[in-house]
């Protein structure tokens, strides 16, 4: 859940700074020039008074039309939706006047803009196509990456993730084009974040990866530690733990040669919740109270105190009460002192079902109630929900049954509202003990019969659970082992085909030394017959001398 927020978080924060950002053409400098300039000043004013004068005295369509386009964006930044949409129109009559392609692309893109602004998402798609039709025709990558990504926001929806994937995936090709590093490396992590919100953890690893050696390349070391922890995370939850503490040790190293702090708090107490996951007790504790250690010496209170809250849940795993209660206690008065309510009212409940736990039932009445005043007006309907529980239990079981039951029947309703079938299932269990204590037992049997329907249900809920996460892990387990062996198989591949090419090499040299040899004794012998020629020639003409004087 917290994913699908941080993401969609970031992607309108990324939508509202390009719907914000005004486009250039860059055309007819003799005439725009100032204008542009003015615009990329993000003088508002001043680039409406200058449209005004271009349209007063310009006459051919395609000036008419930038200076119509520009109006308009001035007009979107003020946030004058009619005049902006009026103009953007006057542009577009213009450019079509004179088939002005570029500009007719650009137009449409904001009209798209100012219509998703209106939140009227499926105008704004279809004159995204248009805009995507037109600048294929031009080759205009720095639009089309802008378009992609925005019809991607279009989609963030968890029953079109895929469709938002692939608008993202266009984005990063068209952005590989222009080879516009800042935004390959945001749209790798985006798409990797779908996948992971989505649930296609094996897609969500690749595209992180991806991240990370896009990263190395540019030696973006803080964006490097990010990824690595990410994937750290996201391995932990597969329950590939050995991945998991790779990528967040790799996380760490970059860290420590930062020299940053908070990721190095942040991580160690990752590696910490790894080994916790893996009832390492001794190994988990040990990276808290190095974390800890680590907050202490910045003055970090906020991730100090996070550390001691998670020290608690792990004592509290180990059954380790008065540990976990001094954890927790400790954390309440860094939370106390930074006056973090949620956090406060966390710790409180975690503390009053300990208490309770531990027979201390004045003591944990008193810190849920005091949680609960803290939340009364929070949306955080879990939060209030599990101090809810805590409360009713107490009441019904050692306390007052009619305090009990109110406090079980508004769990009732916060369940029935966010559909969570846990909280139904205890607060089923408990209306049946509360209304079997005060005498009401046909309400109890009632709410027991739910209770034994509720259970069946989670049962059914968490065996498909157990068998998706070993069928996720027997997959990954059985995948690695794939990768693993095509690795051996391609090394292998690669040995004999070096093998083969020295085979070769060696045979090559010694059929060019063979020949060199051949080529050698063959001048040699032709040297030697034009030798023994010219001997021939000189015996011929020396006898011919003998002759003549014989015969003189």
């Amino acid at each position: 859940m917290k994913e699908v927020v941080l993401l969609v978080c970031t992607l309108i924060i990324n939508l509202a700074y390009s719907q914000n950002t005004s486009y250039i053409l860059g055309e007819f400098p003799s005439v725009f020039s100032e204008l542009e300039k003015q615009i990329e000043l993000e003088e508002t004013e001043s680039v409406l008074s200058i449209c005004e004068e271009i349209l007063a005295k310009e006459t051919k369509p395609t000036l008419k039309g930038i200076a119509f386009f520009y109006k308009g964006q001035a007009e979107f930044s003020y946030g004058n939706d009619e005049f902006a949409t009026r103009s953007f129109n006057n542009a577009i009559e213009a450019f079509e006047t004179d088939n002005y392609t570029k500009g007719l692309a650009f137009t449409r893109c904001k009209q798209a803009d100012l219509l998703f602004e209106q939140n009227d998402f499926s105008a704004a798609d279809k004159y995204y196509d248009l805009s995507i039709n037109l600048a294929e025709q031009l080759k205009l990558y720095a639009l089309l990456t802008d378009i992609h990504e925005k019809k991607s926001i279009i989609y963030t929806n968890p029953n079109e993730s895929n469709r938002s994937i692939n608008y993202l995936k266009s984005a990063l090709k068209y952005a590989e084009l222009l080879s516009d590093q800042e935004r390959i490396n945001r749209f790798l992590n985006q798409i990797s974040t779908n996948y992971h919100a989505s649930g296609q953890l094996d897609s969500a690893v690749v595209y992180f990866e991806k991240a990370i050696h896009s990263k190395e390349k540019t030696g973006d070391m803080e964006g490097l530690t990010s990824d690595f922890c990410a994937l750290g995370k996201l391995q932990k939850e597969r329950g590939n733990y050995p991945e998991a503490q790779k990528n967040l040790v790799s996380a760490l190293r970059i860290a420590e040669s930062e020299e940053d702090t908070f990721y190095l708090t942040t991580i160690l107490s990752e590696i910490g919740e790894v080994y916790a996951s893996q009832s390492m007790w001794s190994d988990a504790e040990l990276n808290f109270r190095q974390a800890i250690n680590l907050a202490q010496s910045k003055n970090n209170k906020f991730a100090e105190a996070s550390c001691f809250k998670q020290l608690g849940s792990i004592y509290v795993q180990q059954d380790e009460i008065s540990q976990a209660i001094k954890s927790y206690e400790s954390a309440l008065e860094i939370y106390e002192g930074l006056n973090s309510k949620i956090n406060i009212g966390d710790v409180l409940t975690n503390l009053g079902q300990l208490y309770n736990d531990n027979n201390q039932f004045t003591l944990a009445k008193t810190q849920l109630i005091q949680a609960l005043n803290l939340r009364k007006n929070s949306t955080d309907k879990l939060g209030i929900l599990s101090t809810l529980l805590a409360l009713a239990k107490i009441e019904i079981e050692n306390g007052d049954h009619s305090i009990g039951l109110n406090y079980a029947n508004q769990c009732l309703a916060i369940c029935q509202e966010i559909g969570d079938k846990k909280g139904l299932y205890q607060t089923y269990a408990l209306l049946a003990k509360g209304n079997a204590h005060s005498g009401e037992f046909e309400k109890a049997y009632n709410y027991h019969q739910l209770y034994k329907t509720a259970s069946d249900s989670l049962n059914s809920v968490e065996r498909t659970k157990t068998i998706n996460e070993l069928e996720l892990r027997y997959k990954t387990e059985k995948k690695d082992k794939e990768i693993a062996q095509q690795r051996i198989e391609i090394e292998t591949q690669n040995l004999e085909i070096q093998k083969r090419n020295n085979q070769l090499l060696l045979l090559g040299g010694g059929l060019t030394v063979f020949g060199l040899l051949i080529t050698l004794l063959f001048f040699i012998n032709r040297k030697n017959q034009q030798l023994n020629q010219q001997k021939i020639e000189v015996l011929n003409r020396e006898q011919e001398t003998k002759l003549l004087k014989a015969i003189l």
